[in-house]
């Protein structure tokens, strides 16, 4: 008899917050989860786990980043899934959840804003890291779907025809 056990990885939502997007290259709202590496058996975890971290989801492009959760003052619970552009609920979000937004991320707004107006006269390191930025981003994710071997039905169906049709 196999017993299958070891330990998990468990996410717990605890809110929404705002913060800056790189992908969207603007503020956005983010789902802020705990990551725990939680023990478990037969797949049923047990407890919450060892803190791990914690990511925020971006509710625009559902990117995955790294949250530093002390950034924040607050934490809303609720946050309206439609998104209506330029609209006052990521500025009153930033109100509640990020105080210091603006001095944060002051130079990068400033950056954006420029950029976006075509005004921006930025330096050759500048420009590469913001070209490499969203890569470097997504780089995990990536790293990951290709480190694991999935073999579907298309795929079993296609190697099946390979070898059969010779």
């Amino acid at each position: 008899m196999f017993i299958f056990w070891g330990t998990k990885r468990v996410n717990k939502k605890l809110g929404y917050v705002a913060d800056f997007c790189p992908m969207c290259r603007s503020p956005q709202a983010f789902l802020l989860n705990r990551i725990g590496m939680a023990s478990h058996v037969y797949g049923v975890s047990v407890g919450g786990g060892a803190l791990a971290g914690f990511e925020r989801i971006c509710l625009a492009c559902n990117t995955s980043l790294n949250a530093d959760h002390e950034a924040y003052g607050n934490i809303a619970k609720t946050y309206p899934q439609e998104r209506v552009p330029e609209s006052n609920q990521i500025a009153q979000l930033i109100r509640s959840t990020h105080p210091d937004f603006a001095t944060r991320y002051a130079s990068r707004l400033e950056l954006e804003r420029e950029l976006k107006h075509g005004r921006a006269e930025i330096d050759s390191s500048t420009r590469r890291h913001l070209i490499k930025e969203p890569f470097l981003i997504l780089a995990p994710g990536v790293e990951k779907a290709f480190a694991e071997t999935l073999i579907d039905l298309p795929l079993l169906l296609t190697v099946v025809a390979a070898i059969a049709a010779p």
